[in-house]
């Protein structure tokens, strides 16, 4: 039908691709992720991460948790520990 669609915090990777009509009001995790380990590295020299996150959390977590580790390495960076929390 051709509708637009607007996904308010639709930040798991795999919505992308989908459909032409779907727009995000945000960038999808694998985006945040980069930018901020490429961030990280580039303004501020870090070159060392830890890892945190609610042990509870769902796919968007895991999305980014997995864009970050990518990121890390792509950075020249290593990870040091990856800690996840009870909610």
């Amino acid at each position: 039908a051709g509708i637009p669609v607007v996904g308010t915090m639709a930040t798991a990777t795999a919505l992308g691709g989908r459909d032409d009509h779907f727009f995000r009001n945000v960038p999808d995790t694998a985006a945040l992720a980069g930018r901020s380990m490429h961030h990280l590295a580039t303004k501020h020299g870090v070159r060392r991460i830890a890892l945190i996150h609610r042990a509870d959390a769902g796919p968007d977590t895991a999305d980014w948790l997995a864009s970050a580790r990518q990121a890390v390495a792509a950075a020249g960076g290593s990870l040091v520990a990856e800690v996840a929390l009870a909610g």
